[in-house]
């Protein structure tokens, strides 16, 4: 945890904002480290942030910055519960309140709330923000993961819907990941789409 410590205090030093008290980070440990969250986790964000750094390196370019990506990561699946459908809407609120006590711009509370409220349906919601095609493909990088970290993910997702009966899980499933399936391509990225389209595309197969 002290790796994603020091990496959140230096989040807010190249945003040029001022550290939220502890007790933002406290409530992220619970919330991320909630043992009933076998996917949405600080594992999920951590890989997260790892492909963000990864397109960091290579160049991906950011119309407003890598760091609001970053801040919306860092919220995006802050409230996890599966038996509610506002999670992001939730996520977002708790994010905005956050950085109206930073004195966050509202433009950048807009950028940043868009991008976690985009995570909703997996679909850009505005054109005058790009980074929220980036910000998307990080968050389903997942879909192109090697063969072994999918079957982990779609194990973990199922565990978090324990309680929905097999029969009912199973249907909303496959709509769901035949949705993915649909798009052409999946990723929103020219630089996602070279390095994990046909990889996903592969996973995604028992499903077509």
């Amino acid at each position: 945890m002290n790796f994603l410590e020091k990496r959140w205090k230096a989040l807010w030093q190249r945003l040029e904002l001022p550290c939220p008290a502890d007790h933002v980070m406290e409530r992220f440990r619970q919330l991320y480290g909630d043992r009933t969250r076998a996917y949405h986790n600080w594992t999920h964000l951590r890989e997260c942030f790892d492909h963000l750094d990864e397109a960091v390196e290579d160049g991906v370019f950011f119309t407003y910055g890598a760091e609001e990506c970053e801040l919306a990561l860092w919220f995006h699946d802050a409230i996890y519960l599966p038996s509610i459908d506002d999670n992001e809407l939730l996520s977002a609120r708790w994010m905005r309140e956050i950085l109206e006590q930073q004195s966050g711009s509202k433009a950048l509370i807009s950028r940043v709330s868009g991008m976690i409220l985009c995570s909703q349906r997996h679909e850009q919601l505005s054109d005058d923000n790009p980074d929220e095609r980036i910000f998307l493909d990080i968050d389903l990088a997942i879909l192109g993961a090697p063969p072994n970290r999918f079957a982990e993910y779609e194990e973990a997702i199922r565990a978090e819907y324990f309680r929905v009966p097999d029969e009912i899980y199973t249907q909303k499933r496959r709509e769901v990941m035949r949705g993915f399936c649909a798009r052409t391509p999946i990723y929103f990225t020219r630089y996602f789409q070279t390095r994990l389209e046909w990889r996903a595309r592969k996973n995604l197969v028992q499903y077509s």
